[in-house]
């Protein structure tokens, strides 16, 4: 219950971790500074974005110093409101990129939107999930909780198409921006409601052989019942809650005829008792679909 005046950071990224210092005397020296509230940190592979959340009302001097800052160190800067942050105004700055080396990927991301918070650990994840996945060309891919496409573009360079489901239009806007930016003609992403609709998809919808659940910490027991009606192969489930992740398998293996195949971590948050979780499911022999 300490306040400790750090002079680096040894588990944030070296451009702002070797910085504090700096950091405190810029934001301490503003005109806005009684009205700043957070720092957030978004870093992608050729730019780092600090996004300052204030109450106040910010002043040129304001915006002055932070343009000076960025300039001396090559990072972006930006404010946002906490008005703004509520009405989901994302910050005027660049977009962020990382790369997926593995499948010829990048990927762009909104500075103040989900990412996954390990750019190393999500690509071995990435690769761990496709691999376990084995969609192959002729399969039709499901990707529930998709994103910007962390998964679905890599599994449309293996699979036949991949089809991205995704509740936050945002999300879904960029994640088709990303498939165009990288040529990947064979997925596609729909705004749906995940936790709500008995069947988000609608009618006329294709058949998915293989699928991927990535959810919020709640995990995916509204999607279990029509996902299990699809016919599918193989079902990946990535898990930041090993607990909901326990809730869902149970559901998935007792109630809708599947088989755990497969399970493991990941130490997505390093010095932390977080941990993302992994778990392959096949449907079990003689427990085909249910009629649609």
């Amino acid at each position: 219950h300490a306040l400790v005046a750090l002079q680096h950071c040894p588990v944030l990224v070296p451009a702002v971790g070797t910085r504090l210092p700096e950091l405190a005397g810029l934001l301490s020296g503003l005109p806005l500074a009684p009205a700043l509230q957070e720092l957030e940190v978004s870093v992608g592979d050729d730019l780092t974005v600090l996004v300052l959340r204030h109450a106040g009302t910010p002043t040129a001097g304001d915006h002055a110093r932070l343009q000076a800052f960025g300039a001396a160190t090559g990072m972006q800067l930006a404010l946002q409101s906490q008005a703004e942050r509520q009405a989901g105004s994302a910050p005027a700055v660049a977009r962020p990129r990382y790369r997926l080396p593995g499948f010829e990927l990048e990927l762009a991301f909104d500075p103040t939107g989900f990412v996954q918070v390990n750019a190393a650990v999500n690509d071995a994840l990435v690769g761990r999930v496709v691999s376990l996945l084995d969609a192959g060309p002729q399969a039709q891919v499901l990707d529930l909780y998709c994103g910007t496409g962390n998964f679905t573009l890599p599994l449309a360079r293996r699979a036949g198409a991949v089809h991205g489901l995704e509740g936050a239009p945002a999300l879904v806007e960029l994640a088709r921006a990303n498939a165009t930016a990288n040529r990947v003609a064979n997925c596609t992403f729909q705004v749906a409601d995940l936790e709500d609709a008995p069947e988000p998809l609608g009618r006329g919808a294709p058949a998915f052989t293989h699928a991927v659940v990535d959810p919020p910490r709640q995990g995916a027991a509204a999607c279990l019942p029509w996902l299990a009606r699809q016919p599918l192969q193989r079902l990946v489930y990535v898990s930041c809650d090993p607990a909901t992740l326990a809730r869902d398998a149970g559901s998935l293996v007792k109630q809708h005829g599947f088989a755990l195949a497969a399970a493991g971590l990941v130490d997505m948050f390093p010095h932390t008792a977080h941990v993302e979780a992994l778990a392959l499911f096949t449907r079990r022999a003689g427990r085909g679909s249910a009629a649609r």
